[in-house]
């Protein structure tokens, strides 16, 4: 879940302690604004907006019942937006060619193309500005499915298949300028070698990297809008395509289903699923719901609130992100470059600085084991790599080949759980490095890049801050990448800057016995997260609910001197 932080002064030396005061599970208004700048902690949730935090300056006490309103969020700010005279053209122009008969359709086929060519430019920036409305406004299956084929070739192409979904998050180097929409990049890579840049909304804002997940949509050119679910009910009236894959058994009842041949319509008995490139005929059309929460669940599934990859080898232990978190560094340059980004003592260092940080960030729990391989010279130029990142994942493979290279060298990156290329330069990598999935591209040296971008492999996302534009702490505002500089997913370094208390709980570092959970008034004391090292019978948050959709977290950082005896207001 994405959360939210503001600076709460406390006192103390070895720990903070809070009053509380609240009824009813929900905190009221504070009597008047407060006066410290919020900052904002999201890490991947379930698509629920960033809310504003209220701290409190020079006091020690969360009002009694504490609320906060949400602010008005910013629209997406692309600046080319689309011309929607032209798709609702095309819109008009298709009624009436339904309504037509065969000779009036003959008639107007050449309007149909100029219209449909039209609508292109327009409908791919949709896409990019849009893509919730652009699934909304595109052209029926049982409208598409007869209009001639130099009219559907100008239209938008569906998209249903099964894939690699690679979300990567980047981390600009100091000094260097970024937009928030520069830092994420989605891409969804079919089996069969398409590649797409993924637009994303709603609950496909959360989900991180993905192996062979189906997924649909629809796409102009390379840029395509992603649905929010890969199930897709097919209309009464589409004929099932001739190549397509057709199950006649209910995956729910487990019972035969009436047969559909290809080319043969969907009626309201026969209703129908596509899932990936399979069509799925079902018994009972209420099951197209269990099946589409079926699959929701899937894509979301070691999603945001847990590690995507890493698991403890414990017995009995399902928790993610516990043992041992093994990593793979590779060194690369170009046959046009010729020169070690870096040398391998100093890969090494960085590394032991990364053990020693989960060592103490995950309280023991996580421990780290690292080889760095000789300097690999990539097949391709700098250049070469650079070019072929406008036709497919560039990011990738850069680090498909830097994998396949080391494999050469007795170096498998399957036996790992993550994979760091090191490198100077290369497509996307102008300043910036990236993680995501178990791949992670670093541009410079340091600890605090790689326990950035390692984070992302962990399942989580930028700690952010909001920035008010209305006077007050927690109200009209933007949000600002990185803006938490108390957490090293945002702008925090050292070994001091842990990840964030709801973090720290999701990743199974900080286990519920060690949580305040009030459910009444009282005081209580929480100790500091940001240490090494639990004690029994101590408490490292607190947490307690809002409303239905939020809850408040409290943590306390002595560790970080830009926060001695104060805390930090999350909102989860």
């Amino acid at each position: 879940m994405k959360k939210i932080s503001a600076a709460l002064c406390g006192f103390g030396v070895t720990g903070l302690t809070l009053w509380l005061a609240f009824s009813g599970g929900a905190l009221p208004e504070p009597a008047s604004p407060l006066s410290r700048s919020t900052t904002a902690v999201s890490p991947p949730g379930t698509g629920i907006p960033d809310w504003p935090a209220a701290p409190s300056k020079g006091v020690a006490e969360i009002p009694a019942g504490f609320v906060v309103s949400p602010p008005a969020l910013p629209g997406k700010t692309d600046t080319a937006m689309p011309e929607m005279e032209a798709i609702y053209a095309f819109q008009e122009y298709s009624q009436r060619w339904m309504a037509a008969n065969a000779a009036g359709r003959k008639a107007m086929q050449a309007e149909g193309v100029r219209l449909a060519k039209a609508r292109r430019p327009e409908f791919k920036k949709l896409i990019m500005a849009d893509p919730r409305r652009a699934l909304e406004e595109s052209v029926p299956r049982v409208v598409r499915q007869d209009m001639p084929a130099d009219i559907v070739a100008a239209l938008e192409k569906p998209v249903s298949g099964t894939g690699n979904y690679n979300m990567y998050q980047g981390r600009p180097a100091e000094g260097q300028a970024a937009t928030a929409d520069q830092l994420t990049l989605r891409y969804f890579e079919t089996a069969t070698g398409e590649s797409y840049k993924a637009h994303v909304f709603g609950l496909m804002e959360a989900v991180i990297s993905k192996k062979d997940v189906p997924l649909r949509g629809v796409a102009v050119d390379r840029e395509m809008a992603v649905a929010e679910s890969p199930v897709r009910r097919l209309e009464t009236g589409e004929r099932v395509a001739a190549d397509a894959s057709v199950e006649a058994l209910c995956p729910v009842s487990g019972e035969e289903t009436q047969t559909v041949a290809p080319e043969e319509p969907i009626t309201e008995e026969t209703p129908a699923v596509e899932v990936g490139s399979r069509v799925i005929l079902l018994c009972n059309g209420s099951h197209v719901t269990v099946l589409d929460e079926k699959y929701k669940n899937l894509l979301q599934a070691s999603g945001p609130g847990g590690a995507g990859y890493f698991f403890s080898g414990y017995p009995g232990d399902s928790s993610e992100a516990l043992g041992n978190f093994r990593c793979l560094y590779i060194r690369i340059t170009y046959p046009d470059q010729l020169r070690a980004p870096n040398t391998e003592d100093s890969a090494y260092g960085d590394m032991r600085n990364v053990s020693r940080f989960y060592l103490e960030s995950s309280y023991g729990k996580l421990t780290s084991t690292s080889t760095v391989t000789p300097l690999i010279v990539m097949p391709h130029t700098q250049a070469w790599y650079i070019a072929k990142d406008d036709e497919v994942d560039g990011l990738g493979l850069l680090h498909g080949d830097a994998r396949a290279e080391a494999r050469k060298l007795g170096y498998d990156s399957h036996q790992f759980n993550c994979t760091i290329v090191r490198v100077n330069g290369g497509p996307r990598l102008s300043g910036i490095s990236w993680g995501g999935g178990d791949s992670v591209w670093v541009s410079w040296d340091g600890m605090d890049v790689l326990n950035h971008e390692c984070g992302h492999s962990l399942g989580r996302n930028h700690a952010n801050f909001w920035k008010t534009t209305d006077g007050t702490p927690y109200g009209d505002g933007t949000n600002e990448e990185y803006g938490n500089s108390f957490d090293v997913m945002g702008g925090g370094s050292g070994f001091g800057a842990h990840y964030n208390s709801i973090s720290k709980r999701a990743l199974g570092w900080l286990p519920d016995p060690y949580v305040h959970k009030p459910a009444a008034n009282g005081v209580y004391r929480i100790h500091a997260y940001d240490q090494p090292q639990l004690q029994e019978g101590q408490r490292y948050a607190f947490r307690v609910a809002k409303d239905s959709a939020r809850t408040y977290y409290v943590e306390y950082h002595p560790a970080n001197s830009h926060l001695t005896d104060s805390a930090v207001v999350l909102y989860s």
